[in-house]
């Protein structure tokens, strides 16, 4: 492929967004507003109990009504919301780097190291996700911990195989070969 050819292939066209698309997006902001805000909006303790309002309907004193111990469905939606969504980004960063710094090795060595890996993830992908986080939390119930590791070791296998075929397709280009050829060293 010369510059000429390269000037005539075409650019990818910007999608818009479709309306179905956009009210999800619109509704995850909007949780993720609530997760953030909702505790300091919200100035009860989610779990102070308070027997004598126990299953209040919702009202000015309970927005969101209250559970059978008392305790405000809002606070707890709002703290519960924050955990969930801080679980979320945690769990995903720690599947992230290891999978996206796996697949780069993966990709650049090539051989028996790739073929390991692949192993690795093709078991690891055979066992049911959810079954290794019950078994992880069944040694630890309760505790967050157990939920948070079997997640990341479940998730870090997407982020591995796409990052591999992707920088494998990025490394056998013509001009990564190349530079290859012409004795320009790694860092390069």
């Amino acid at each position: 492929m010369t510059i000429a050819d390269a000037t005539l292939v075409p650019l990818p066209r910007r999608t818009r967004l479709s309306l179905s698309r956009m009210v999800g997006l619109a509704l995850l902001a909007l949780l993720a507003l609530f997760a953030l805000l909702g505790p300091l909006l919200v100035t009860v303790d989610p779990t102070e109990q308070d027997f004598a309002a126990s299953l209040a309907p919702p009202g000015a004193d309970y927005w969101l009504g209250a559970d059978h111990y008392g305790r405000s469905m809002l606070a707890r939606l709002s703290h519960g919301a924050r955990l969930s969504f801080g679980m979320a980004v945690l769990t995903v960063a720690t599947a992230a780097v290891p999978g996206i710094l796996l697949g780069l090795l993966a990709a650049w060595c090539g051989g028996w190291l790739e073929r390991g890996l692949d192993l690795v993830s093709t078991v690891l992908l055979a066992l049911p996700g959810l079954l290794l986080v019950l078994i992880l939390l069944a040694f630890a119930p309760g505790t967050f911990g157990p939920l948070y590791l079997g997640l990341a070791l479940t998730l870090w296998i997407e982020f591995y195989r796409v990052t591999r075929v992707t920088a494998a397709g990025v490394l056998k280009q013509p001009h990564v070969e190349a530079t290859r050829l012409l004795g320009f060293g790694t860092g390069y």
